[in-house]
């Protein structure tokens, strides 16, 4: 009787310890499958997006480009868009939905991202106005400077576009396919 009593405990031991595995199993399929919809959604294109800020408050909108090829340069154009050429982006892509603002520059002087003498030694905003209107006098390294700013203050990778990049951007929705 001894020994039947210890193997039913012992079959009832191993059929909870399948149950547990098979739990843990489903558990994990469902956080695949959660984490698999939830990277889906993030990129979908025209998904419009903006991360948090370390400082407090959003970075910039962004729109979610969708993936796909087009047709780049001119045949009749200047000899450096010349000739016409196929381009893929086969990779997620998000670019800013507006140029960056006075207010968004300003954000990353405050932050000491950039050089705050950057745009006001080249001439300020010339008398157009700060605020929400696009930041001008700006050169490629203050690009550069704002972009490594937002990676640190989002925790994600913001780099300015390649001119394939900002070429299928420009296009708009209507032409990104």
């Amino acid at each position: 009787r001894k020994r039947k009593a210890v193997a039913e405990a012992e079959r009832k031991r191993k059929a909870a310890a399948e149950a547990e595995r098979k739990r843990k199993a489903a558990a994990e399929a469902e956080r695949k499958r959660k984490a698999a919809a939830a990277e889906a959604e993030r990129q979908r294109a025209g998904r419009v997006f903006s991360d948090p800020l370390r400082s407090g408050g959003r970075g910039p909108e962004l729109v979610v480009l969708p993936r796909g090829a087009f047709q780049m340069g001119s045949n009749s154009g200047t000899a450096d868009e010349k000739p016409v050429h196929r381009v893929t982006i086969d990779y997620p892509l998000a670019m800013m939905t507006h140029e960056v603002t006075w207010d968004d520059w300003e954000a990353c002087v405050r932050g000491g991202g950039c050089d705050g003498s950057g745009p006001a030694s080249k001439g300020g905003d010339e008398g157009w106005g700060k605020g929400r209107r696009p930041v001008i006098n700006v050169d490629w390294n203050d690009a550069k400077a704002y972009a490594r700013w937002l990676s640190n203050e989002t925790g994600q990778a913001y780099r300015l576009p390649s001119e394939a990049e900002w070429e299928k951007a420009a296009r708009g929705p209507g032409n990104w396919t």
